[in-house]
């Protein structure tokens, strides 16, 4: 994200979940092309995982580490999608 808003190149794609830093902030690795892949910082306060907002809940409880997520506009819509 650049100044609050998500590049128009990430909106919808296929991502990797690359560290969850702690309970509220993790990096998801987006697959933008073959061997190309772009970091992107995301917020429990500012995901849906399945339209359900996430500020309240434990990012450690619902991700793992190296999984795979579909994603649009940061809206989590499926886990395990590859």
């Amino acid at each position: 994200m650049i100044n609050g808003r998500v590049y128009d190149s990430l909106i919808r794609g296929v991502g990797v979940m690359g560290k969850i830093v702690n309970d509220k902030a993790g990096i998801i690795w987006w697959l933008k092309a073959p061997n190309h892949l772009q970091s992107v910082w995301f917020e429990a306060r500012r995901t849906f995982l399945y339209g359900v907002n996430l500020a309240d809940k434990s990012l450690l409880d619902i991700f793992k580490e190296g999984v795979f997520v579909c994603t649009y506009r940061m809206c989590i819509y499926n886990v395990n999608c590859a």
